[in-house]
């Protein structure tokens, strides 16, 4: 619906008011976007982490990490490395927020002390890569193992950042732990769906998104918000567990996404839907009114450990028996036996999903 020309209810004097306390709160800050090399940078977090200034690649700026911050190395190493292959991948990557201290010169990180502490960290070798998704030629690699030329190219690859200026603004108005904390909770994050659907764009993301809109599936899954595309996560695991179930570890996540980039171009489009759809009218033929809330737990909302359980369960059984899409005797999974495998605790466990996958595919043939 347009909304452009609907006429406002309040009074001029309140409009204008508004308008005054805009102009009065604005922030006079001034920023400039600049790009540093990662030498560059790695040389800056140095001088800081030293406390002095190199004679070697001589460097005058020196970082300043301010109490609000977190601390400077928090970050895992897989999540170090993740960030690495990023940066080697050429993907973009966030600005660093800095500001020049009057007194010294020196800057102080906003925001960016684990981005920065992780290339500090590699570029010193005392980072290890490990588990990458794509860059897999370089598990166990420390920065010399790369060629001479491939350390010259990273070092030269610039990040960039935003310089804020705040020459005659007050204290208070320029409160940079304020800035800090706008940066990080400004708006929603990215939810594991809305990630993925952007990251990794291709045949399977599109395909996964197309079945999340199936009727059928929104009947067995109701959600109140669909903004956030919680059916898109929901279809993912489905895929990725139906075929490869015994081989997802406690990092769901990482699987998922692993799935999505190896099987982009690269799977059978025919049977996922086959699969998808057999399993989503199984269930409606068995539990009729009652389908709506077969995924859900005690709570009243879809909990994934329920989710995984019956829906690949139902689809593996059905491989096994297809008459079951018109036979199948779903009563068990309001069983105590059922409701211990699928209970929260240690739900993740590699052994507790492949269990309780098997359960629901053994429940289903009437077998032990």
């Amino acid at each position: 619906m347009n909304n452009t020309h609907k006429i406002s209810k309040r009074d001029l004097s309140e409009r204008k008011q508004a308008e005054s306390q805009i102009t009065n709160q604005k922030s006079t800050i001034r920023y400039d976007t600049t790009e540093y090399p990662i030498g560059y940078l790695v040389k800056m977090f140095e001088n800081w982490k030293n406390e002095m200034y190199s004679d070697v690649d001589y460097v005058a700026e020196r970082f300043v990490i301010p109490d609000y911050q977190r601390e400077e190395d928090i970050w895992s190493d897989e999540k170090k490395s993740f960030f690495i292959e990023s940066i080697l991948l050429g993907l973009p990557i966030p600005y660093i927020y800095l500001y020049e201290l009057d007194e010294s010169g020196d800057l102080e990180i906003v925001d960016g002390v684990q981005r920065l502490s992780t290339l500090y960290s590699f570029v010193k070798g005392n980072l290890r890569l490990d588990k990458l998704e794509k860059l897999t030629d370089l598990h166990g690699f420390y920065f010399y193992d790369l060629t001479d030329a491939s350390q010259k190219k990273f070092k030269n690859t610039t990040l960039r950042a935003v310089k804020l200026d705040a020459n005659g603004v007050s204290s208070e108005e320029f409160r940079r732990d304020i800035i800090f904390a706008r940066i990080n909770r400004t708006g929603e994050k990215l939810n594991d769906a809305e990630f993925r659907r952007g990251s990794f764009p291709g045949r399977l993301t599109d395909f996964v998104d197309e079945l999340s809109q199936d009727d059928l599936f929104k009947e067995l899954t109701p959600y109140n918000d669909n903004k956030r595309k919680p059916r898109f996560e929901l279809i993912l695991r489905f895929l990725a567990y139906i075929d490869y179930y015994a081989e997802v570890g406690h990092d769901v996540a990482r699987y998922l996404d692993k799935f999505l980039i190896m099987k982009q171009d690269n799977f059978d489009e025919v049977r996922y839907r086959r699969e998808f759809q057999r399993m989503c009218e199984c269930l409606k033929n068995a539990l009729g009114e009652n389908a709506s809330t077969v995924f859900k737990n005690r709570t009243g909302k879809i909990a994934n450990s329920r989710y995984e359980a019956i829906s690949v369960g139902t689809a593996l059984a059905l491989r096994k028996n297809p008459n079951l899409i018109n036979q199948a005797d779903f009563t068990f999974i309001s069983g105590s036996d059922f409701g211990e495998l699928v209970r929260g605790d240690g739900s993740n466990n590699p052994g507790r999903l492949k269990g309780r996958i098997e359960f629901v595919v053994n429940k289903l043939l009437g077998e032990q």
